[in-house]
């Protein structure tokens, strides 16, 4: 068992829609088959870690989001509040899932084209949480990615040994 700072699942994404861009639908992620609502993706504390999360096209149009719709925000809720999370050195993309089934190892190898939301020469990552309280994730609301409207969406993150909660 792991210590998490973060309720990876739910997360929630915010989107706007193409055709009413002032319209912003949240979605909120289904459990993790494994490991439910206590996942530490994408965040844990320690060592070198890497996770994808899937967010699957069909539970996208359920909520109501559509093609061309715009993520502009993800955000975490936080099971600790107080602290700050930060990783030294981390990469986070988003992007369509490139196939199914995933590939089980090379987690970034499952998607297209991804976009580039933080990566290792931007600086630590850094998160400062409110105990039960949604936290947006830094670099989504400027990173631009659009949903096609018909694959899963992919986020993969990464980090090195030294990321911590102090």
């Amino acid at each position: 068992m792991h210590s998490s700072l973060f309720c990876a699942v739910p997360l929630c994404v915010a989107f706007a829609t193409a055709l009413a861009p002032a319209q912003v639908i949240y979605y909120h992620g289904s459990p993790d088959p494994y490991w439910g609502d206590s996942d530490g993706v994408p965040f844990y504390s320690g060592a070198s870690y890497s996770s994808l999360h899937v967010y699957r096209a069909a539970e996208l149009h359920d909520a109501g989001v559509s093609p061309g719709s715009v993520l502009t925000d993800l955000a975490v809720n936080s099971v600790q509040g107080g602290v700050v999370y930060t990783a030294p050195t981390a990469r986070v993309l988003i992007g369509h899932v490139a196939g199914d089934p995933l590939l089980p190892t090379g987690w970034l190898a499952n998607l297209d084209a991804p976009t580039v939301v933080h990566d290792t020469g931007s600086g630590p990552y850094t998160l400062y949480p409110a105990s039960s309280t949604w936290i947006s994730m830094p670099g989504f609301a400027g990173a631009g990615f659009t949903w096609d409207g018909v694959r899963d969406i992919g986020l993969f993150y990464t980090e090195v040994p030294g990321s911590k909660l102090p």
